[in-house]
């Protein structure tokens, strides 16, 4: 199933999908660079972390998921893997 809805999002609709990802690209840069950037989020008081900390957890949480991403892609494969092997082997009765 996961390979099918691979092959769905990026053969079938790989261009509605880079479209999607550069619209939504230009329009957080539209809203960045407009009136509408220079609104301020937020107390006018000290953040609680420095941009260090801030971009070191973000740094972290990416990878976390990037791992994710890995993990659960790799138990995909073995899990066909396991699969296509137990319906050869039933196959051919050994």
């Amino acid at each position: 199933m996961l390979v099918t809805l691979r092959y769905v999002v990026g053969d079938r609709l790989g261009v509605l999908f880079l479209a999607l990802g550069v619209g939504c690209f230009l329009t957080t840069l539209y809203i960045a660079f407009s009136k509408t950037g220079n609104i301020r989020l937020g107390d006018e008081t000290k953040p609680q972390y420095n941009n260090f900390t801030w971009g070191t957890m973000i740094f972290t949480s990416t990878m976390a998921g990037g791992y994710l991403v890995l993990f659960f892609n790799r138990m995909g494969r073995c899990m066909a893997v396991k699969n296509q092997c137990k319906n050869k082997v039933f196959r051919t009765g050994v």
